[in-house]
């Protein structure tokens, strides 16, 4: 039995999804460290961003990714290969022309507009885009990072201070060994922290100095030399302001509440033969803030944050930025009303409710939309419906009953792997809710059924191809031997089906086509309308016409008993209170029950519908010469 998911439903779960949804904002409110993300390009922009490794189901990172590996086997940055980057959970939005793998102590280089400056995991520039851009883009190693200035490399610290001044042709951040790899004049070498050269620049290539054990001598015994030195406190006055800058910074990045102070403009995209206006905005750095798609784009400063209004043909929806470029709400809603203490009314189909800058939604909201999605399933209007749920689907991904009741839709839409996909996620999501768990349980029962059908479609096909072939042989042979080798020949097909059916073979377990006579009258195929194999004529009125076995009626006879239970025992004990419309007193059921008249109605309407065709199933088993027996839930009857 398929069964619509209400304001019932959620009811029972209410408090369960409060504790969740505050275990996650709890844990959300914990800084994202460098090992939740992964480096990403948006294949629409081919700007780089980072993601969220931890992705939601809907996301196309999943399988999707691919991961460049350079020549010596290194892994590199992640590329999308395709799907829609809208359903990425982004930490760091994709806004940036190139940028390094992963942070490093905190920070992470990119570059934007021709331009590198360092950002941290919450996307403020903690140094402004200033140097030139480089091959190698890195972070922070031992409170240094390489910076191109003209033509020369230098290393500055995490206020951007220089400490060694440019002079490198090129040069790469620090190692753990305290070593960091240097060019000058086109040949490779290595420096200390102080900046000095202590590996001469006369290696060919980099490997050659640090890898391979017959040339790598040198720096194997500077790296020991630093070693003791280090342990001895030679390098103590630098390391010491080194780490002392760091921890000044370090405080200011994790400081969650900063908010880096920008400007900002909107900007239009022209199209082609089109008036229609595509709006976007952008920061002073020129960093992409919300993307060119909407109609309407307006900057709440005071909130920090941007609502965008898409239009299409005659509907109109608003959606969600912060102004650091992070989509909050995908363009859901009818309306967004002004924010005032960080929440704000929100709008769907005349539904509202309160939504907060952080993402966060009223759980009753997406309760009564789903409500509402599915009173209008109920009264015939599917295309609304789907709306509600896509909208609803829009705002939670994991909503789990806008899953169900849209994958049910998608089944009686002959959409049966879409239907089937919808459903299973919505088990992931809620193993413990019966009420998915039987749904899927009957599509998976139901999708058994349609397989079976495409096989013995084909099967029939077979027989007809190998009665033809018989019927053939017969005529060609003439004779009784060439009719029993046909009625050998059909037996044994026919029998084969009959076995994959759960049958007997119609043509019996013993003995076969004796005469001619008895092969006149057995049937091709029960399902080719009666011919003879022999001659074609009509057939004799021995002859068999079952429409279906008598499986096919007990089967679907037993799903509609299934349903009638169901809907009979949720309306006698799973707590249902009925109101006198006049009094307003409880009429029967169990008081603690808190569904209202409408979902009484609902169900009551379920049973009988489900006894209406257990009914029709029996006529018409009877009418096709068998006899299923009553069940007593075609009869029962609730008196409230």
């Amino acid at each position: 039995m398929f069964i619509f998911a209400g304001k019932n439903t959620y009811t029972t779960m209410r408090k369960v999804i409060s504790i969740l949804l505050a275990i996650v904002f709890v844990l959300a409110a914990h800084a994202q460290t460098a090992e939740d993300v992964i480096l990403l390009k948006n294949p629409n922009t081919n700007k780089w961003g980072y993601a969220n490794k931890q992705q939601n189901h809907k996301s196309p990172i999943k399988g999707l990714r691919k991961t460049a590996i350079n020549i010596l086997g290194k892994t590199g940055q992640s590329i999308l290969a395709s799907g829609n980057t809208n359903d990425i959970d982004w930490v760091v939005p994709p806004q940036y022309d190139a940028a390094a793998t992963d942070f490093e102590e905190n920070l992470a280089a990119v570059e934007v507009n021709g331009k590198v400056g360092f950002i941290d995991l919450h996307n403020r520039f903690i140094i402004e885009p200033q140097y030139l851009p480089m091959k190698h883009l890195e972070g922070f190693s031992q409170g240094l990072a390489a910076v191109r200035v003209g033509d020369r490399f230098g290393y500055i610290d995490k206020k951007g201070k220089m400490v060694i001044e440019p002079q490198f042709e090129l040069a790469r951040n620090f190692r753990d060994n305290m070593l960091a790899t240097v060019k000058m004049n086109g040949k490779y070498g290595a420096i200390d922290i102080t900046g000095k050269v202590v590996v001469e620049c006369k290696y060919l290539a980099e490997e050659a100095m640090i890898s391979v054990p017959i040339s790598n001598k040198e720096y194997r015994e500077a790296a020991k030399a630093i070693k003791a030195k280090k342990e001895n406190d030679a390098y103590a006055a630098i390391t010491d302001k080194l780490q002392s800058t760091s921890r000044e910074v370090n405080s200011r990045i994790n400081d969650s509440t900063w908010i880096q102070k920008l400007t900002y403009e909107n900007f239009e995209v022209p199209q082609n033969d089109s008036d229609r206006k595509q709006i976007g905005a952008r920061d002073n750095y020129g960093r992409i803030i919300v993307p060119a798609y909407y109609q309407d784009v307006k900057h709440d400063a005071a909130n920090h944050l941007y609502v965008v209004c898409y239009s299409w043909k005659d509907e109109v929806s608003y959606g969600l930025y912060d102004d650091t470029g992070k989509r909050i709400f995908m363009t859901a809603f009818d309306a967004i009303g002004p924010f005032s203490g960080g929440k704000a009314t929100a709008t769907i189909n005349g539904i509202s409710g309160w939504i907060d800058k952080d993402g966060y939604i009223e759980p009753e909201f997406l309760e009564k939309l789903c409500d509402s999605g599915l009173q209008a399933e109920q009264a015939g209007n599917k295309r609304a419906a789907r709306k509600i749920y896509r909208r609803i689907l829009n705002i939670d991904s994991d909503h789990v009953m806008a899953l169900n009741n849209m994958a049910l839709m998608d089944i009686d839409a002959k959409d049966y792997n879409e239907g089937m996909k919808k459903l299973k996620l919505a088990h992931e999501l809620a193993p413990d809710n019966k009420l998915i768990a039987d749904n899927l349980a009957m599509a998976k029962h139901d999708r058994k059924d349609r397989r079976w059908n495409r096989v013995n479609s084909a099967l029939k096909a077979v027989v007809a191809v190998v009665g033809v072939a018989a019927s053939t042989y017969a005529v060609a042979a003439g004779g009784s031997e060439g009719i029993e080798a046909a009625g050998n020949i059909m037996q044994s097909t026919e029998e084969t089906l009959a076995s994959m059916n759960g049958e007997e073979s119609a043509l019996g377990t013993e003995g076969g086509i004796d005469d001619a006579a008895s092969a006149e009258q057995a049937p091709l195929f029960p399902d080719m309308s009666g011919f003879s194999a022999t001659t074609g004529t009509e057939p004799t009125a021995n002859t068999p016409k079952n429409k279906h076995p008598e499986s096919f009626y007990t089967d679907m006879y037993r799903r509609w008993e299934a349903r009638a239970k169901d809907s009979y025992e949720t309306l006698t004990r799973a707590g249902i209170r009925v109101k006198n419309k006049k009094t307003g007193d409880d009429i029967r059921g169990n008081t603690a029950g808190e569904w209202n008249s409408a979902h009484y109605a609902s169900l009551k309407s379920n049973l009988r519908q489900a006894q209406d065709e257990m009914r029709k199933i029996r006529a018409e088993a009877r009418s096709d010469g068998y006899t299923i027996m009553q069940s007593n839930y075609e009869s029962v009857s609730v008196s409230y």
